[in-house]
């Protein structure tokens, strides 16, 4: 099998905090990459609740590359000392450990500092 070690996605606070349409996902094996590809590639998104919580239609449509920076360890390096513009940890980018594989949790260590203000 095979797990997710990372989790970063870039978020408009400017705009209501809406999602930009992207985020940084590292996975234990080219296996399980391959398989979230399998399983989300040309997916359309359709109707989805925003950040206030009323329902909106989208014409976006799933595409998953592979990344520049490979790996969790250059992912941590890279983003460690990063600034987000956000004020709740809880939209820092994450790493977990053990790794998350659908059938258990373990709890995520944040990367990176919030903003003090935005």
């Amino acid at each position: 099998m095979g797990g997710c070690v990372y989790f970063g996605w870039a978020l408009d606070f400017a705009r209501r905090g809406d999602n930009l349409g992207y985020a940084f996902v590292n996975f234990t094996s080219a296996e399980a990459a391959e398989r979230i590809q399998d399983l989300l590639q040309d997916y359309k998104w359709g109707v989805f609740k925003d950040s206030c919580g009323s329902l909106r239609g989208s014409k976006k449509v799933c595409e998953i590359t592979w990344a520049r920076i490979q790996g969790k360890e250059e992912l941590v390096r890279h983003f460690r000392n990063s600034n987000f513009a956000c004020r709740n940890t809880e939209y820092l980018p994450v790493v977990f450990s053990p790794p998350r594989d659908g059938s258990s949790s373990s709890l995520p260590m944040t990367i990176g500092r919030c903003l003090a203000s935005l």
